[in-house]
């Protein structure tokens, strides 16, 4: 289930980290609509997420810490494989709409519509995709506490990339191993960048790849996003 929340900024400008923006918003929506459904997904011990968002920027122009917007509208787009969460999800986000106190510093965003979006369907082993946020492939170190970082290309980023892929499907049963030992991503026009997200510069990758796999295990990555930190605004791709 995928939606799209469109935000009026009062004036045209976000921080560079705007991601933690709309996890606050995610987690203000949830709490206020159901407090059962904050707890499950934001208290006591970490779970993974199965949802994950990207934001629609146009023409941002960035400075230190701040970036100018070409319009003072943004979209936000939510996407989740579990259709019950994705129906509260839509319900909590409505329930915020006309809301102005989502304030960034001098600025304030307004939750003006929350719309349903519709899906492709997925028929075939192969896909192409972009990146409408960027994939993050993680390796931490449960030792020493360090997170490693690879974008597309960089020595360990597939090997490191399939472990993350196995953690994520392993609630879903309809989705093997094989499935996934069978799967590749292939770069057609990859990008490497760095994104500022709480004080750490992540390498991540942006642009347009080729997707090999099974098609539910396609769909299970297209609806729920792919790669770590999901649910911070990572990993949402579109089919093209």
């Amino acid at each position: 289930m995928r939606l799209r929340c469109r935000f009026k900024l009062e004036e045209k400008s976000l921080p560079v980290d705007y991601r933690r923006v709309f996890i606050s918003f995610i987690k203000k929506s949830f709490s206020e609509y159901d407090k059962s459904l904050y707890k499950t997904w934001y208290s006591g011990r970490a779970l993974s997420k199965p949802f994950g968002f990207s934001v629609r920027l146009v023409n941002p122009r960035f400075e230190r810490d701040m970036m100018t917007l070409g319009k003072s509208e943004v979209d936000f787009y939510f996407t989740t494989g579990d259709l019950k969460l994705g129906i509260q999800a839509y319900n909590a986000f409505l329930k915020q709409k006309g809301n102005c106190e989502h304030i960034l510093n001098k600025n304030t965003m307004e939750l003006t519509g929350v719309f349903l979006v519709k899906e492709k369907g997925i028929y075939s082993n192969n896909v192409t995709i972009r990146f409408n946020s960027p994939l993050v492939v993680r390796d931490h170190n449960p030792n020493t506490g360090e997170d490693y970082y690879y974008s597309y290309g960089t020595e360990g980023f597939n090997e490191v990339l399939k472990r993350t892929l196995r953690e994520q499907i392993s609630s879903n049963h309809e989705i093997t191993g094989k499935m996934l030992d069978e799967f590749t991503l292939t770069g057609i026009y990859p990008k490497k960048t760095v994104v500022r997200f709480y004080e750490q510069q992540i390498e991540c990758s942006i642009g347009t790849y080729k997707m090999y796999g099974h098609p539910a295990l396609i769909e299970h990555l297209y609806k729920n996003a792919m790669g770590s930190r999901r649910s911070s605004g990572f990993g949402v791709f579109e089919i093209r």
